[in-house]
C-alpha cells in the first residue's frame, strides 16, 4: 500500500472533526489492507509511530483507538509473537495515560481475547497488562462505557488468562473490589457478578486470599440485594430483573467461604415486610445451600428450619398469631423448594445407607409428624390450643405438615424411604385408612380425618413418584440406586394404598374424596416401570378400577380425572420401556376398551372408550396399530349385521362416531412407518366396503367422515401402497354397476378423496377417464360434499401432475388436462347459456351447475397457481368478468359473481382438506404473492373506472377475500396501493351480515398495518382520519361481536400513529366510545375501556 495513501486514510481517522462514519470506513480500508497481506502489522506501527507518541492528547488518543480497532479485526489474522509482545507491552504502558484509556483498554482486550491458533499473549505479558490495570483503572470514576469495557477486560484476564494473574492474589482481589463496588449500572453490575464468580473460581482455597477479605468481597456484592430493577419499557439491552437477581445469586453461592456472610444475611432478610425480599431470600437461600454443602452449613440447620417452620408451619410456632390467615402461595412455594434444597443436601451421602442427616434429623425430631396424628385422631388438645379452635387449626396445621413431608420426601431417595417408613402407617392408621375388618364395614365414622389424611399420603405417594422419575431419568435402569431399596415402605403399604383410594371413590366421603382417589390410583400405577412398588397383580387391579369408572359411567368432573389417569399411565409406560407383553394398559385396559366399542349398538356408548382409546394409543406405535386394525373389523361386523332401518340409523350412528376417532384422533399420529402404512391400507379398503354397501346410502354424515377418514389414511402411505389403494378404487367405479345414483356419487366422492391425497410420484391410471368423470361430477347438481370434494381432486391431479419427457409427447399431457378441466370444462360451462345433457333443463339446474363450475375452476386455478403454470390467468380473467355481471341484480348473476368472490378466497387461502404439505401438494415459493399481485391492478381499475355501487360492492368483496388470503408481508410490502382497497372494503361490506367473516379478515389485515413499525404505521399515518372514522362505525356492528371487538382494538391501535394527525380526533373518539362502554357483551365493553384508556392518555398530554 502507498505510504501516502495510508497516511490519508490515518489521517481521515485520527482528525476527530471528520463524520464518524467516515472514520470508520478509513479504519477498515486499513484493516483489509493488512488482512490481505498487502500490509503488516509492523509497518502499519511504525507508520502510526508519531500518532502514537504525540504530545497533542486528541490526536495521540485517536492513534491509539485507530490501532485498537485494526487490531479488533485482526482478531482471526495470524500475527507474530515478537509483534504481539511488543504491541502488548505498548498497551499495557498506555493505561496509564487516561487520555487513551478507551484505546488501551480496548487494544488490550483485542488482544487478551485472541486464540493460540492465531497467536495469543503470553503469560508475562498478560500479567503485565493485569498489574497495569490494576494500578491505573480507576473504574467508577469513569463514564457508563468506559466503565463497561474496563470490566470486560477484568473478565478476560480472569476468565482466559487465569494462570497469568493468580499470582496477583491480594492486589488482584483487593483491585476487583475497588473495580466493582458502587457500581449501579445494570449492564456493569452484570460483568461484576460474572468478574466475582470468576475470582471465587480463581482462589477456591478456604484459606486463600478470598477468605482473607471475604467478608469486604460479600459486603459488595450484598449490597443489592434484594435486586430492585424497574427497566423501562423499551429498554434497548433488554436486562430484566431476573436477569440481575439470577446474576446476583449466582455471585452469592460462587464459593462457600461466602456462606458465614450469606446465609445470616439472608435469614435475617426473611424476616422482612417486603414480599419480593422474603422470596428472593428463600430463592437463594436453597440454590445456595445446595451449592455450599453439608460441611459448610452443618451449624446453621436449626436457624434455617425455625425460619422455615415460620413460613410452613405458622401455627406451630408459639408466638404466631392464632388466627387462620391466608399463607401467600407464592412465598409457601418458594419456602417448600428451599426446605428440599437444604434436605436434599444433607441426605446425598446418605443415600446408600439410607439414614437421616442433620435437616431431616431435625423436621422428624420437631414434633410435626406427633402433632400430624394428634390432628387426625381428633384429640382435644394440640400444644395448648383449646378444643373450640381444634377442629380448624387441626386441619389447617395437619395439611401444612403434609405438604412439609411431602416435600422432605421428593428430596432423595433416602429421605422418601425414612419418610414413608415413618409416616405413612401411623397417617393411614390414624386418619382410618388401614384396610381392615372395621375399615370395610364401619361406615357410620366421621370421614374428615379420612379425607385429610388421605389428602396427606396422596402427596407423598406423588412426591415418592416424582422422585422415582427424577432418578430414572439421571441413571437409568442399570445404575446402582435401582436397587430400589428406598421404596419398601411403599411397597409394604401399597396394599393398604390401593383399598383406601378406592373407597375413597366407591364410598364418596366427600365431594372431592373420588378425586383423590382417582389421584391416588394415578400415582401408584405411574411409577416407572421398574421403580414400580406394585405387584403386577396390583397394578392391573388398579388399571380395571380406572377402567370400570370409564365404562360404567361416571360424574363429568371425575371423568375427565380419569382419562387424565390413563393417559398419565400411558405415557409413563411408554417412557421407562414397558415392554408390550408386561401388564399395562394395552394388555389391561385398551382390550376391553375396544371390546366395549366392538359391542356397542348405540354410539353414545362408544364415545366415552373411544375417547381414552385415542388419548393413551395415538402416541404408541404398537398400540395405534392394534386399534386402527380392532376399529376396522368393528366396522365391517356392524355393516355386515344391520337389519331394518331402525337399527341401521344406530350403527350409521356409531360408524360416524368411530370415523371421526379414527381420522382426527388416531390418524394424524401415524408417521408412514410399514407397520402404519399396513392398517392405514386396511382401514382404505374397509372405507371402499362402506361405499358399496347399499345399507348405509342414506347417510351423509357417514359420507363426510368417510372421506375425511380415507385423506387422512392415503396421505400417510408411499407411493406403492396409494398405488394399490387407487386402483381398488378406480375398478370399483368403472367395472362395478352402481345400485343407485347415490351409490355412484358415494364411489367418485371417494375416489376424489384418494387422488387429493396422493404423492406426485403415485401413478394415476387412465388419468383421461378419471378426469372427465370427476369434471362431470364437480359441475353436477350433486350434493356440495361430492361436487366440491371431486373439484378439490381434478386440482390435486394437476398440481401434482408429472410433466412428461420429450419422447412421451404423444400422450395425455398437461396442457390437454388444462385444456380439458378449464376450456372444455368448467369455463365453457360458465360462459354457455345451456347445461350438460346429464343435466335437468331447468333455471334452477343451470343456475347450480353453473355456481359448482365456478368453484370446480377456482379449485382448478389454486393447482395450477401453486404448482406456477400460467393456467391459472385463464381462471383469474373468468372470475372477474363474473364479479363485474354482478351488475344485472339478478339472482343468476348474483350467485354467480359470489361464487367468483369466494373463488379469490379458495385461491389464495391454506386449504385443510386438499392442496397442502400434509397431501403433498407441489408448492412454488411465494405463489400468493404473485397471484396477488396479478389481480390486485385489474380489479382496482375495474373498480375506479364502474360507477355502480352494485358492481362494486362485487368488486369490493372479490377484494376482501383476495386480502384475506394473502401474508401480511406482502400487503406491507406493496402498502400504498392496498391499504386504501382495504378501508373501502370496509366500508362496503358494512351493510350485509353475511359479510361479516370477511369482514373481520379485513380487519385483521387493517391491524397488521397498525401494528408494523417499519412499514405499515408510515402507510396508515397518511389515513388516520378515514381509519377512525370507520372504526367508529365498526365499534356498533351489530351482527358480529369479534368485529366490535376487533374494530375498538384497531382504534386503540390508532395512538400509534402519528400524534399530529391522531390528536385533533381524540375529543370524536371518546365521544364515541361511551356506547361501546354500554356494550351488551362483556368482552367488547373490556375492550372499550382499554382503547378509551389509551385514548385518554394522549389526550392528556
Amino acid at each position: 500500500m502507498a505510504s501516502a495513501t495510508l497516511e490519508s486514510l490515518i489521517e481521515s481517522y485520527v482528525d476527530s472533526q471528520r463524520p464518524a462514519a467516515q472514520q470508520a470506513s478509513s479504519a477498515k480500508a486499513i484493516s483489509k489492507e493488512v488482512l490481505e497481506g498487502r500490509l503488516t502489522i509492523q509497518s502499519l506501527v511504525l507508520t502510526l509511530g508519531t500518532y502514537l507518541t504525540t504530545t497533542d492528547n486528541i490526536v495521540r488518543a485517536r492513534g491509539t483507538l485507530l490501532l485498537s480497532d485494526i487490531l479488533d479485526d485482526l482478531s482471526q489474522k495470524p500475527l507474530e509473537d515478537t509483534a504481539i509482545k511488543s504491541i502488548t507491552n505498548f498497551y499495557s504502558a498506555r493505561l496509564g495515560d487516561w487520555h487513551c484509556l478507551r484505546g488501551a483498554v480496548l487494544g488490550s482486550l483485542s488482544l487478551l481475547r485472541r486464540k493460540s491458533n492465531v497467536g495469543a499473549v503470553e503469560i508475562e505479558e498478560a500479567r503485565e497488562v493485569a498489574k497495569s490495570a490494576l494500578a491505573n483503572l480507576h473504574v467508577q470514576a469513569l463514564a457508563q462505557r468506559d466503565r463497561m469495557i474496563c470490566l470486560e477486560l477484568f473478565e478476560c484476564l480472569l476468565e482466559k488468562h487465569a494462570d497469568a494473574v493468580a499470582p496477583l492474589e491480594g492486589d488482584l482481589v483487593f483491585g476487583i473490589v475497588a473495580a466493582v463496588e458502587e457500581e449501579k449500572d445494570p449492564r456493569c453490575l452484570l460483568l461484576a457478578f460474572r468478574i466475582i464468580q470468576l475470582l471465587a473460581r480463581l482462589y477456591p482455597d478456604p484459606n486463600g486470599p478470598i477468605a482473607s477479605c471475604a467478608d469486604e468481597l460479600f459486603d459488595v456484592v450484598s449490597r443489592y440485594f434484594p435486586i430492585s430493577f424497574n427497566p423501562q419499557p423499551n429498554n434497548p439491552d433488554g436486562i430484566t430483573r431476573e436477569d440481575l437477581a439470577t446474576a446476583l445469586k449466582e455471585a452469592f453461592a460462587c464459593t462457600p467461604i461466602f456462606a458465614p456472610f450469606c446465609i445470616p444475611l439472608l435469614l435475617e432478610k426473611l424476616s422482612s415486610s417486603l414480599r419480593r425480599a422474603k422470596l428472593d431470600a428463600l430463592n437463594y437461600l436453597g440454590y445456595c445451600g445446595l451449592v455450599y454443602g453439608a460441611k459448610v452449613l452443618s451449624e446453621y440447620t436449626v436457624s434455617v428450619w425455625e425460619a422455615l417452620k415460620t413460613e410452613l408451619l405458622p401455627l406451630s410456632v408459639p408466638s404466631s398469631s392464632t388466627s387462620l390467615e391466608p399463607q401467600d402461595v407464592e412465598i409457601v412455594k418458594e419456602a417448600l423448594t428451599c426446605l428440599r434444597s437444604w434436605v436434599l443436601v444433607f441426605q446425598i451421602e446418605k443415600d446408600l445407607s439410607l439414614e437421616s442427616g442433620d435437616f431431616l434429623r431435625l423436621i422428624q425430631q420437631d414434633g410435626i409428624v406427633e402433632d400430624l396424628i394428634t390432628c387426625l385422631k381428633n384429640d382435644t388438645e394440640s400444644r395448648g390450643h383449646p378444643e373450640s379452635a381444634m377442629k380448624d387449626r387441626g386441619k389447617y396445621q395437619a395439611e401444612a405438615a403434609g405438604r412439609v413431608l411431602a416435600e422432605s420426601t421428593q428430596a432423595s431417595p433416602s429421605s422418601c424411604f425414612l419418610i414413608c417408613k415413618q409416616v405413612l402407617t401411623q397417617v393411614m392408621t390414624a386418619a382410618g385408612l388401614v384396610v381392615d375388618e372395621e375399615f370395610l364395614t364401619n361406615q357410620d365414622r366421621d370421614r374428615s380425618r379420612s379425607v385429610i389424611g388421605l389428602d396427606i399420603v396422596l402427596h407423598i405417594v406423588v412426591a415418592a413418584r416424582s422422585l422415582a422419575e427424577k432418578v430414572f431419568l439421571e441413571h437409568g435402569q442399570s445404575a446402582a440406586i435401582t436397587s430400589k431399596k428406598w421404596l419398601n415402605p411403599l411397597r409394604e403399604q401399597s396394599e393398604n394404598l390401593i383399598g383406601a383410594f378406592h373407597q375413597a371413590i366407591t364410598d364418596k366421603w366427600s365431594k372431592d374424596s373420588s378425586v383423590l382417589g382417582v389421584a391416588g390410583l394415578q400415582a401408584l400405577a405411574s411409577f416407572p416401570a421398574s421403580f414400580s412398588p406394585l405387584s403386577s397383580d396390583q397394578l392391573r387391579r388398579i388399571l380395571l378400577i380406572l377402567k370400570d369408572l370409564l365404562i360404567d359411567g361416571t360424574e363429568e368432573k371425575l371423568l375427565t380425572n380419569v382419562f387424565t389417569a390413563l393417559e398419565r399411565i400411558s405415557s409413563v409406560e411408554q417412557r421407562s420401556g414397558t415392554m408390550d407383553g408386561d401388564v399395562g394398559i394395552l394388555t389391561v385396559v385398551v382390550p376391553d376398551l375396544l371390546r366395549v366399542v366392538r359391542e356397542a349398538t348405540k354410539s353414545t356408548t362408544v364415545g366415552k372408550p373411544l375417547q381414552v382409546l385415542a388419548k393413551i394409543c395415538g402416541p404408541r406405535s404398537v398400540a395405534r396399530q392394534l386399534v386402527i386394525t380392532h376399529l376396522t373389523e368393528s366396522v365391517h361386523l356392524d355393516l355386515s349385521g344391520v337389519k331394518g332401518n331402525e337399527e341401521l340409523d344406530e350403527i350409521c350412528a356409531k360408524l360416524v362416531v368411530v370415523l371421526q376417532c379414527l381420522s382426527e384422533d388416531i390418524l394424524p399420529w401415524c408417521d408412514g412407518q410399514s407397520a402404519d402404512q399396513s392398517v392405514t391400507m386396511e382401514l382404505s379398503m374397509e372405507i371402499w366396503t362402506i361405499v358399496s354397501t347399499d345399507a348405509v346410502k342414506c347417510s351423509q354424515e357417514v359420507l363426510e367422515w368417510s372421506l375425511k377418514a380415507m385423506r387422512g389414511a392415503v396421505s400417510k402411505c408411499d407411493a406403492t401402497v396409494q398405488s394399490k389403494i387407487l386402483h381398488k378404487g378406480v375398478k370399483l367405479l368403472f367395472d362395478t354397476s352402481p345400485h343407485h345414483e347415490g351409490e355412484m356419487d358415494w364411489s367418485v366422492a371417494l375416489l376424489a378423496s384418494v387422488i387429493v391425497s396422493l404423492r406426485p410420484s403415485t401413478i394415476v391410471p387412465n388419468k383421461q377417464s378419471l378426469l372427465t368423470l370427476l369434471m362431470r361430477a364437480a359441475q353436477s347438481q350433486k350434493p356440495l360434499l361430492v361436487t366440491e370434494t371431486a373439484a378439490q381432486a381434478v386440482a390435486s391431479m394437476l398440481n401434482k401432475w408429472v410433466v412428461a419427457s420429450a419422447n412421451e409427447a404423444d400422450r395425455f399431457t398437461l396442457d390437454k388436462a388444462v385444456n380439458m378441466a378449464l376450456g372444455e370444462g368448467c369455463l365453457s360451462l360458465i360462459t354457455s347459456n345451456s347445461v350438460p345433457d346429464n343435466l335437468e333443463e331447468t333455471g334452477l339446474g343451470r343456475d347450480v351447475s353453473k355456481v359448482s363450475g365456478v368453484r370446480a375452476a377456482a379449485w382448478i386455478g389454486k393447482g395450477l397457481a401453486m404448482r406456477g403454470h400460467n393456467g391459472v390467468s385463464d381462471v383469474a380473467s373468468i372470475l372477474l368478468r363474473l364479479l363485474l355481471s354482478g351488475a344485472s341484480k339478478e339472482e343468476e348473476s348474483c350467485s354467480l359473481a359470489m361464487a367468483a368472490a369466494e373463488g379469490l378466497g379458495i385461491i389464495l387461502k391454506d386449504s385443510d382438506v386438499c392442496l397442502n404439505k400434509a397431501h403433498h401438494a407441489v408448492i412454488r415459493p411465494l405463489y400468493k404473492q404473485r397471484f396477488f399481485s396479478s389481480m390486485l391492478k385489474p380489479l382496482l381499475e375495474a373498480v375506479r373506472s364502474s360507477s355502480d355501487t352494485h358492481v362494486k360492492l362485487w368488486l369490493y368483496r372479490g377484494l376482501g377475500h383476495l386480502i384475506s388470503g394473502t401474508p401480511h408481508v406482502a400487503l406491507l410490502a406493496d402498502g400504498a396501493k392496498v391499504f386504501p382497497v382495504i378501508l373501502g372494503t370496509l366500508l362496503f361490506l358494512y351493510s350485509d351480515p353475511s359479510d361479516s367473516d370477511l369482514l373481520l379478515s379485513t380487519l385483521l389485515a387493517l391491524s397488521a398495518f397498525l401494528v408494523d413499525v417499519h412499514q405499515g404505521r408510515s402507510v396508515a399515518g397518511e389515513h388516520v382520519s378515514s381509519i377512525v372514522k370507520r372504526m367508529l362505525t365498526l365499534i356498533q356492528y351489530q351482527y358480529s361481536v369479534v368485529v366490535r371487538e376487533t374494530a375498538l382494538q384497531c382504534l386503540g391501535a390508532v395512538v400509534g400513529l402519528p400524534y399530529t394527525r391522531v390528536y385533533p380526533l381524540r375529543t370524536e373518539v371518546l365521544k364515541a366510545l361511551s356506547a361501546a362502554l354500554d356494550d351488551r357483551k362483556r368482552v367488547v365493553r373490556k375492550e372499550a375501556v382499554r382503547c378509551r384508556q389509551a385514548w385518554t392518555l394522549i389526550a392528556s398530554k
